[in-house]
């Protein structure tokens, strides 16, 4: 049997392929593509380009949309345009714009606004605020934040860390879900499971480690690894 730091793996209609095969791909319908495929090339500066369907949309308030069209380029400093629209420029030093509405300005300072809402202010010096709450601080290194809990820290590498509230919930289809139960899974089809383990640090080379172990290295073209360990077994 393994133990709970080995049983971080995915499940549902929805995992993420380990290998660099062209076969292996995610279910189609919002889901991440990592294999080696030429479309998926990263942009200079950690970019991702992370599918190849225009009809990965995310629903409007905090969505991402992560299609192909050849406008997602990114800007220099690790600042990421993940939607085919001309409005939405980058803001300078690293700033993110993830959304389809011209509303949704940069604030200064590497800050996001991710929705209509003009309680959503970003707060100061890298800081996302996704929702009302001012205690939504970022943390160095370009990090998110998206709980008020200090406990919630960015490891470096641009880490993220993806709060504990239930109420934090993306919109139907294409959606993350963030909360803090243990199970840590995403709706079904296409989800993701983040354990609510706070060592989850992050690999050199932008790479995710969702797992409490250091030995997880991103395999080859992007992949990302998702078990704590190559060798899933009980003990030592």
């Amino acid at each position: 049997m393994l133990t709970p730091y080995q049983a971080f793996v995915l499940t549902y209609y929805i995992a993420f392929l380990l290998t660099p095969y062209l076969a292996f791909i995610s279910r189609p319908y919002p889901a991440f593509i990592l294999t080696p495929y030429p479309a998926f090339m990263m942009a200079p500066y950690y970019a991702f380009i992370l599918t190849p369907y225009s009809a990965f949309m995310m629903a409007p308030y905090y969505a991402f949309i992560l299609t192909p069209y050849p406008a997602f380029m990114m800007t220099p400093y690790y600042a990421f345009i993940l939607t085919p629209y001309p409005a939405f420029m980058m803001a300078p030093y690293y700033a993110f714009i993830l959304t389809p509405y011209s509303a949704f300005m940069m604030a200064p300072n590497y800050a996001f606004i991710l929705t209509p809402y003009p309680a959503f202010m970003m707060a100061p010096n890298y800081g996302f605020i996704l929702t009302p709450y001012p205690a939504f601080m970022m943390a160095p290194y370009y990090a998110f934040i998206l709980t008020p809990y200090p406990a919630f820290m960015m490891a470096p590498y641009y880490a993220f860390i993806l709060t504990p509230y239930p109420a934090f919930m993306m919109a139907p289809y294409y959606a993350f879900i963030l909360t803090p139960y243990p199970a840590f899974m995403m709706a079904p089809n296409y989800g993701f499971i983040l354990t609510p383990y706070p060592a989850f640090m992050m690999a050199p080379y932008y790479a995710f480690i969702l797992t409490p172990y250091p030995a997880f290295m991103m395999a080859p073209y992007y992949a990302f690894i998702l078990a704590p360990l190559p060798c899933l077994h009980d003990g030592t």
